[in-house]
């Protein structure tokens, strides 16, 4: 391969193209995006590519030349570990949220969605995650996230409603 557009998912491409058209317009200063980069022996790999840094060079009459730093990361084995990690959640029938303190948004697995019968992808957050918990477990699994915060670790098992 002898360029990058040759290496990547052209819809990759064409977002990666987009967002630079935003740096170079001062509308967007940095980007983090993952794209799928197939190598020089045909190998698929996933990369975590984020813009750092830029600096205007020169100005000369009607153009401007400047540069982006990007950053690419081979993320490909965590990108398997996930896939294989929902695979198993499904055997298992378990899974798995995450809490993002600040917002109070979650984040689901497919079989979280699944146990509760929702559709994926239904926006979700930190009062309609508690509330498939027991009405007793709710108030305690309530103040475990808020010590978590706190840097306090906690150890419960929850009693929740699943879709049954």
């Amino acid at each position: 391969y002898t360029t990058f557009n040759e290496t990547v998912l052209p819809s990759d491409f064409l977002e990666i193209q987009n967002y630079v058209k935003l740096i170079e317009a001062n509308e967007l200063c940095e980007f983090q995006k993952t794209i799928q980069f197939k190598t020089s022996s045909g190998e698929w790999k996933y990369l975590l590519v984020r813009s750092s840094e830029q600096e205007l060079l020169s100005q000369h009459e009607d153009k401007t030349f400047g540069k982006i730093i990007f950053t690419c990361i081979d993320i490909t084995k965590s990108v398997k570990k996930d896939s294989m990690s929902e695979e198993l959640q499904k055997i298992a029938k378990i899974g798995a949220w995450e809490l993002d303190v600040l917002t109070g948004k979650t984040s689901w697995t497919s079989q979280t969605y699944s146990i509760h019968g929702l559709p994926e992808g239904t926006p979700t957050d930190k009062y309609m995650g508690i509330s498939f918990y027991s009405e007793s477990d709710q108030k305690k699994l309530g103040d475990d996230i808020k010590n978590c915060v706190e840097c306090t670790p906690f150890r419960n098992i929850y009693e929740f409603y699943d879709i049954n």
